[in-house]
């Protein structure tokens, strides 16, 4: 579904987009285009990474690039992608008002879900992995735990239109945003925690989210380019950040092309934030202090999304967004246009995520976590490089062993 309307009627789109799909219309002068762009998703071991294209989901290796395998068979656009906890499944929404759901091995269709009687615009997994969560546009109610055995609804709660949402890291709860609406709900009974509700339209319109580690904070992306942070006791603004010179409060006067956030995210502590825009821009702040920590410029793109320890990011080209005058994007495949990058490698970043990978590892190994907690240099990259290959299975997690390799391989490339 797209809209195409003329200038005169952009506070019109803005106040649709804020209660409705997932859609973001781009102004560019007194031309507009209108975009669906679902974000790239790692599996969470980071061995994969799910790529929307329109009705289908190419699954991509993160090792090559290469495609694995498609998930096709929705009859509308996908609006949102989500692995299961143990990469066994994957779930797709889309608007045809489906949720699907594919093996994780071999991308095979196991089932459709129905019930939604409107626009699927999110999909996720309760905190133990066994239900699919996902949420329409349909008055109420429009959240539903699915039972994947029977493919019935185990329950349904009314919470409004979600555009992205987590449960926190201890589960207790979840919160979503949509538009300029931010609200945490507790998860078992899915009563109203706190919200935080635009008094006016447009002055953060939020696409993305995350918890920080401790579950006391969340961190939005919106599409005019603020990145926003929140206290999640009573969802009251901590402090905020504008992405780039094309950042702006007012929605209306933004080139969402170039502000919109595609991503954001906590450092393994949750005390500094990173963000990354259309216009190829990535800063990372201290929370505190509000200082840029660090900063980097990259090529335009469609989206892009951080693996799961934040080591490396994924990335489309903006080849993959629609013309200006509205024609979609000809590409079928992510083959080209598609890469994966370690932002800004430094020898200090790759030993404060060896420091990370042991935080996070099984702590049974004394020589593994003797080994991540030496300083590596120059000269001992290549060492460490094979040792960290040599790792026993399951001392640290497979998704920080692949950011420390990718890290240190960025490091020892001319």
């Amino acid at each position: 579904m797209y809209f195409s309307f003329p200038s005169y009627v952009k506070t019109l789109i803005f106040l649709v987009i804020i209660v409705t799909l997932p859609q973001v219309v781009i102004t560019s002068q007194s031309k507009t285009r209108n975009v669906i762009i679902t974000p790239l998703r790692w599996s969470n071991n980071s061995n994969s990474i799910a790529v929307t294209l329109s009705r289908s989901v190419e699954i991509h290796s993160t090792q090559n690039r290469q495609l694995l395998y498609a998930l096709k068979g929705h009859m509308a656009d996908v609006t949102s992608v989500s692995w299961s906890p143990n990469d066994a499944t994957i779930a797709t929404a889309s608007l045809d008002q489906t949720v699907k759901l594919w093996n994780a091995t071999d991308g095979r269709l196991l089932r459709t879900l129905t019930g939604h009687n409107d626009d699927v615009s999110f999909v996720g997994w309760t905190p133990d992995g066994k239900y699919p969560v996902s949420a329409a546009i349909e008055s109420s109610p429009n959240l539903f735990i699915w039972d994947i055995q029977t493919g019935e609804t185990m329950a349904r709660y009314s919470i409004g239109t979600v555009r992205d949402g987590a449960f926190s890291p201890d589960g207790h709860k979840f919160a979503f945003v949509i538009g300029g609406n931010l609200v945490i709900y507790n998860s078992e009974n899915f009563d109203r925690i706190a919200g935080y509700r635009e008094a006016m339209c447009c002055s953060n319109a939020m696409w993305s989210m995350q918890w920080s580690p401790d579950g006391t904070l969340i961190v939005t992306g919106s599409g005019n380019g603020l990145v926003t942070v929140w206290n999640t006791a009573d969802a009251t603004v901590k402090t905020q950040f504008m992405i780039n010179e094309y950042a702006s409060h007012d929605a209306l006067k933004v080139d969402a092309a170039l502000a919109w956030v595609r991503d954001v995210r906590f450092n393994d502590d949750g005390t500094t934030v990173s963000a990354i825009a259309g216009d190829g821009t990535l800063k990372e702040w201290d929370v505190k202090t509000g200082a840029v920590v660090q900063q980097m410029k990259l090529s335009p793109l469609a989206t892009a999304s951080w693996s799961p320890f934040g080591g490396r990011l994924a990335v489309l080209d903006a080849s993959f967004l629609p013309a200006l005058d509205g024609t979609p994007s000809q590409k079928v495949s992510a083959d080209k246009g598609f890469q994966i990058i370690v932002p800004n490698p430094t020898l200090g970043r790759l030993n404060t995520w060896a420091a990370i990978c042991v935080k996070h590892g099984d702590g049974s190994n004394p020589a593994v976590q003797a080994l991540l907690s030496k300083a590596v240099t120059q000269s001992t990259l290549t060492a460490f490089d094979s040792q960290i290959k040599a790792l026993p299975v399951g001392s640290i997690p497979a998704a920080c062993q692949a950011d420390l390799l990718a890290m240190s391989a960025a490091l020892q490339t001319p």
